[in-house]
C-alpha cells in the first residue's frame, strides 16, 4: 500500500500554477520520470516549469491550441475571483478577443531549449467562430449538424470524447488528452508514465490539474496512475 498527497484548490487561479507545478516536481523527482506535456496558451506555465524543474533531466513537450487561435474575452468565466479580475481587465481595455497559442516567437524560443512544440489542429474551426469571408466558415456549417457541441478540437485530434472527464476538472480532460496525442504523435513513448499539467482555460489561464498517466495513443487506453493536483470547484 503507498499513500500520497494530493493537492486541493479551491477554485482555478493564476497562482496555483506555482504550487501544482512545485507539487509535480516533487511527484518527478520520486518517481525519476522524465517525460512532461504541458498544455499551455501563452507559454507562461511552460517558463515557469523549466525554472521548477531546473537542473533535472526532463524531457517536456509544449501542447498548444492552433496557431493564431484566439478566445473572445466573453467566454471567460465570472464564478471566479481570478476570470473576473481578468475579464474585467480586458474590458476595461476594450480587448474583444486574446490569444490563447503560442506564437512563432515563442515556439522557436522552447523549440532552442528542446521543448518539443504540438499545436492541436482545428480544420472545423470548432475552436473559433469564423467570419463570413473565411472559406472555412461554409465547411463549418455543413458539418455542424454531426459534430456535437460539447466536442473540442482536442477531442476531436486525440480521436475520443472526452467530456465525461470534466466531472473531475477540465484540466482532466486536458491531461488525458494531450498525452494521448503526444503518443499518437511520437512525441513521448507509450507506454511510459508521463506527468500532464493542464490548467481550467476558460478561468483566465494557469495550471491547476497534475496527473501521471501511461502514455497511449488510444485516448481510452491512457491509464490515469496517479492525481497529483487539481480544483474542488469547476
Amino acid at each position: 500500500m503507498e499513500i500520497s498527497t494530493i493537492v486541493y484548490f479551491e477554485e482555478p487561479h493564476i497562482e496555483n500554477t506555482e504550487k501544482i507545478l512545485g507539487a509535480s516536481f516533487e511527484r518527478i523527482k520520486a518517481q525519476k520520470i522524465s517525460h512532461v506535456v504541458i498544455a499551455t496558451s501563452t507559454g507562461a506555465t511552460v517558463r515557469k516549469a523549466l525554472k521548477v524543474f531546473h537542473g533535472f533531466p526532463v524531457c517536456i513537450v509544449a501542447v498548444t491550441n492552433r496557431p493564431c487561435a484566439t478566445m473572445p474575452v466573453a467566454c471567460l468565466y465570472e464564478k471566479y475571483v481570478n476570470s473576473r479580475e481578468i475579464k474585467e481587465n480586458f474590458k476595461k481595455k476594450n480587448v474583444p478577443t486574446f490569444p490563447i497559442s503560442l506564437d512563432n516567437e515563442t515556439c522557436s524560443e522552447f523549440e532552442k531549449q528542446g521543448i518539443r512544440v504540438y499545436y492541436v489542429p482545428d480544420p472545423l474551426g470548432l475552436g473559433k467562430n469564423w467570419n463570413e469571408a473565411d472559406s472555412r466558415l461554409a465547411l463549418k456549417e455543413k458539418v455542424s449538424f454531426c459534430i456535437p457541441k460539447h466536442l473540442h478540437p482536442l477531442d476531436i485530434d486525440a480521436g475520443a470524447d472526452l467530456s465525461m472527464l470534466n466531472i473531475l476538472s477540465m484540466g482532466f480532460r486536458v491531461c488525458v488528452g494531450i498525452t494521448a496525442i503526444a503518443a499518437q504523435n511520437e512525441l513521448v513513448p507509450p507506454g511510459t508514465n508521463v506527468l500532464a499539467i493542464a490548467g481550467t482555460g476558460w478561468a483566465g489561464g494557469g495550471a491547476d490539474t497534475s496527473l501521471i498517466i501511461t502514455a497511449d495513443p488510444n485516448p481510452k487506453a491512457c491509464l490515469v496512475r496517479e492525481i497529483v493536483g487539481m480544483p474542488k470547484n469547476k
